[in-house]
């Protein structure tokens, strides 16, 4: 999303967890935007499972945000070894269709089938 050293980079502000971020990136503002209301959203979630009890210490803005980034972390983790998984079987169905395809188009590869004689007259 944002790139250190170009010339097209544009200020985009945008709220997280309460803090006014000053970000300039090649992204869209509506992009940015709504990466920062995904974050806001899990902080909230994450934030509402781990309500204060009125004997407990209270948790931290900070902690929050770190126990969101590590969920947001599994869930890239996760969803790349889905992608991967998905990649090498889509790679070995293929395989095998351009082999059935080599089949169809050379005849002498073709297993002789097993069947009746002609009858011959």
């Amino acid at each position: 999303m944002m790139r250190a050293m170009s010339s097209s980079l544009r200020p985009v502000k945008v709220q997280v967890a309460g803090q006014t971020l000053a970000l300039r990136t090649d992204a869209s503002t509506a992009y940015v935007r709504e990466l920062a209301a995904l974050v806001n959203s899990r902080l909230g979630q994450v934030r509402e499972r781990h309500h204060e009890d009125p004997g407990k210490k209270p948790v931290s803005t900070q902690a929050l945000a770190l126990l969101c980034a590590l969920q947001l972390a599994d869930e890239l983790l996760q969803a790349g070894a889905k992608d991967r998984a998905l990649r090498r079987d889509v790679r070995a169905r293929t395989e095998r269709i351009l082999a059935h395809v080599a089949l169809l188009e050379d005849p002498a590869a073709r297993p002789k089938r097993r069947g009746r004689a002609a009858a011959t007259p």
